[in-house]
């Protein structure tokens, strides 16, 4: 047989080519699909997982080879790889990569689903939550779910699942992609049938400073920032949530974040709703007004420095 070794430099090779559209539709048009994802059933090591799960992941750049992949039963095997005894963090990033890229075609999505990738998928981010990659990798899974429709409340109630996604913005705060990923699935299930429990357990797990943050370390990061917003408005509905929003800066950081746009009608249309929400002494009330100016055109940029 072939040593694991030369196993490993093969499949590594593999990768590689995958990285190319000539190459990555000869490995398709070759067979190549079947004798790759062959490999997920077999007895491999960690570092054979990770090259096969990557060569899938860059073949699953376009529609066509997803055909492919999906025909030969790929999100199956994805599926399976991630609770494979050879899976490491890598390997399970390269995995939900994937499944991400496959997922987000409409006309596959509910095959991901189907196949128990929801469960598998939040299993994993919980197993690793300060590994960058698988970070990226699950959240981003997630995000691409919620905008495809599905219910983001099937994730939201998952045991730990909150937590998890939380956790995984805390141990990656200077990683921007985790942080838009993570905001977009908070403010998902901000939004769900069951919104209200959710937002409880978002604040209780720490969310807000983690939120207040991403407004001041990512001022450039337009959805970002109105993200980050709508959550904190969210969150307002919650007791424990408005002390945490009033105590934790989140008024310095809006006015900072405004700006920084002083143009962008969203990101100051944002920022009044929850400032509005917030408006229960003087000086708050002088920042709505003072945005409401922002909103409306009628303040001259000598006042700026004088918005509370």
């Amino acid at each position: 047989g072939v040593s694991p070794a030369l196993l490993e430099r093969t499949l590594a090779l593999l990768a590689s080519l995958a990285i190319d559209n000539n190459s990555s539709d000869d490995i398709v048009s070759k067979g190549g699909v079947q004798a790759i994802l062959s490999m997920l059933e077999g007895n491999i090591s960690g570092k054979a997982l990770e090259s096969t799960c990557k060569a899938v992941a860059r073949l699953a750049n376009n529609a066509r080879n997803i055909q492919g992949l999906v025909d030969n039963g790929a999100v199956t095997q994805l599926v399976s790889a991630l609770s494979s005894k050879a899976a490491t963090s890598d390997s399970k990033a390269q995995a939900i990569d994937a499944l991400q890229k496959i997922a987000a075609h409409p006309q596959f999505t509910d095959a991901v689903v189907a196949a128990n990738s929801v469960p598998a998928v939040m299993k994993a981010l919980s197993s690793d939550t300060a590994n960058p990659a698988l970070a990226n990798a699950c959240l981003k899974f997630f995000s691409t779910l919620d905008a495809s429709g599905y219910d983001m409340d099937q994730v939201a109630k998952l045991k730990g699942g909150i937590a998890a996604v939380i956790q995984a913005m805390k141990d990656n705060q200077m990683n921007e992609a985790v942080q838009e990923h993570g905001t977009t699935v908070l403010c998902a299930f901000s939004t769900t049938s069951n919104a209200d429990s959710n937002v409880n357990a978002i604040v209780n797990e720490g969310a807000v400073p983690v939120v207040i943050t991403n407004i001041n370390d990512y001022p450039e990061n337009i959805d970002l920032l109105k993200q980050s917003m709508t959550l904190l408005t969210s969150m307002l509905n919650t007791q424990a949530g408005e002390v945490a929003v009033r105590e934790g800066g989140a008024v310095d950081a809006v006015v900072q974040s405004v700006m920084y746009h002083p143009d962008n009608d969203e990101v100051r249309q944002a920022a009044m709703y929850l400032v509005e929400k917030l408006s229960s002494d003087e000086l708050v009330q002088q920042m709505v007004e003072g945005l409401k100016k922002f909103v409306n055109g009628e303040l001259d940029p000598s006042e700026y420095a004088r918005v509370p």
